[in-house]
């Protein structure tokens, strides 16, 4: 609010006029898509128990501006996922999820989709970079990156988008790892 001739004037900003890195971070499913589920476990649980404990660490720093599609047990379509990222000029989309497959599989993976080169990073090497970081920083083996071009919000954000896939659900090991919620601060931890 400034105070011109007298009136008072609202001006709105951008988030990035305001801050200078803005991210949006994607729990993946939720409320009445439960993704991958393997016993008791529901990959959506899951996905949300990490992002709030990266939310305690993401909201500490002043530096950033972070979004999230959600902090409880709804379901946001992909479409109302992407469109918040893009409305509000995210410098990077992250979505958390975890992987699915026969039991032998294991580890992280983390999903791309190439675009144009941004002025900072693109999505490739952004994609490199949380698999790396990420896998440094927990128990869970570095399986890859993998470029995806039939994910929506991969396809659909206008900014470096990924996905990362923590672990597999469907192998024991990971499992024991991903559903332990004193391992979701590590986790947190290796996204922030």
């Amino acid at each position: 609010i400034e105070e011109v001739d007298n009136s008072l004037k609202i001006k709105a900003y951008k988030p990035t006029e305001l801050h200078s890195k803005v991210v949006v971070i994607d729990a993946g499913h939720g409320g009445k898509d439960p993704g991958a589920v393997v016993g008791a476990y529901h990959e959506a649980d899951l996905n949300l128990g990490v992002v709030l404990e990266l939310k305690k660490l993401l909201d500490a720093d002043p530096n950033i501006k972070v979004y999230y599609t959600r902090v409880n047990d709804v379901y946001p379509t992909l479409e109302e996922r992407t469109v918040l990222a893009n409305e509000v000029d995210a410098d990077v989309f992250i979505s958390i999820h975890c992987n699915s497959f026969i039991s032998s599989y294991r580890g992280t993976e983390t999903l791309f989709l190439p675009g144009p080169n941004t002025p900072d990073l693109n999505a490739f090497e952004v994609a490199e970079i949380f698999q790396k970081v990420f896998t440094d920083h927990t128990a869970l083996e570095n399986y890859k990156i993998k470029e995806r071009d039939n994910l929506y919000v991969l396809k659909y954000t206008d900014m470096p988008a990924i996905i990362l896939e923590m672990g597999y659900l469907t192998n024991e090991y990971d499992r024991s790892y991903l559903t332990n919620k004193d391992y979701h601060d590590d986790l947190a931890k290796g996204i922030q």
